[in-house]
């Protein structure tokens, strides 16, 4: 299988209609993985669980930075490119609340593109009890999408609350991408040169550090580490 399937089994793109020739996403996995390297703390021998892994889109990136990583989805033609792409990561079908890990054993839960498909299904409440697989003071890490007074999107203050009741508190929070940059029409298109992407995503990166603006007319992407309370119910 040389390309993920377009589509996942709930009907959501896989990818960005537009983006036909791939290059969009080549340059925002390639600066999300920059932003896991930065930001995220140094792995320790402890289970990092990508739950939502899709095509296993960050899972190999984890990997590569020293976690164990399971990747958890509950759509099975996806998890088989992951697997095939990704081999060292493993693979689990399976989706929230129900996730195939003992209790209190991940160092690291990330959600990445999960909270948004969540909000447009209605399924928000899923998260409820979240923290039982995530070990004492480890961390929970959503990177995902958000605008102000949008229907579709989250707003952050919003997010923060829905994480924060399930017994975390918020340790780091950065954006690293700006929907309507000038900069991603012209890699969609093609008009840059694909060796420059890396250079381009170290700018973006720094650029969005320095100002950590969100907006009412465009989503950000935004990278939210939060760590297990140690007074944490479960």
């Amino acid at each position: 299988m040389h390309r993920p399937p377009a589509y996942d089994k709930s009907g959501y793109n896989v990818f960005d209609p537009n983006d036909s020739i791939g290059l969009k996403s080549r340059y925002i996995t390639l600066l999300q993985e920059k932003a896991l390297a930065r930001y995220l703390p140094r792995p320790t021998s402890g289970l990092a669980v990508d739950v939502g892994c899709g095509y296993g889109r960050l899972s190999g990136a984890l990997a590569k930075l020293g976690w164990k990583v399971m990747g958890v989805d509950p759509d099975r033609g996806l998890l088989e490119y992951a697997q095939q792409h990704h081999p060292d990561a493993s693979f689990c079908q399976a989706a929230l609340p129900n996730l195939p890990v003992q209790s209190n054993s991940a160092s690291l839960l990330m959600l990445h593109n999960v909270l948004r498909p969540l909000l447009m299904m209605g399924k928000l409440d899923c998260l409820k009890g979240i923290a039982q697989y995530v070990a004492p003071s480890g961390h929970l890490l959503v990177v995902d999408n958000i605008r102000k007074s949008h229907p579709d999107y989250l707003d952050e203050d919003t997010l923060i609350n829905l994480i924060e009741r399930e017994g975390f508190r918020l340790e780091r929070r950065v954006t690293i991408r700006a929907a309507r940059w000038w900069m991603i029409y012209l890699i969609r298109y093609g008009l840059i040169p694909e060796r420059w992407l890396d250079l381009i995503a170290e700018y973006e990166l720094n650029k969005r550090q320095r100002s950590q603006k969100s907006y009412k007319w465009q989503y950000t992407n935004v990278f939210f580490l939060f760590r297990k309370t140690p007074d944490s119910s479960v």
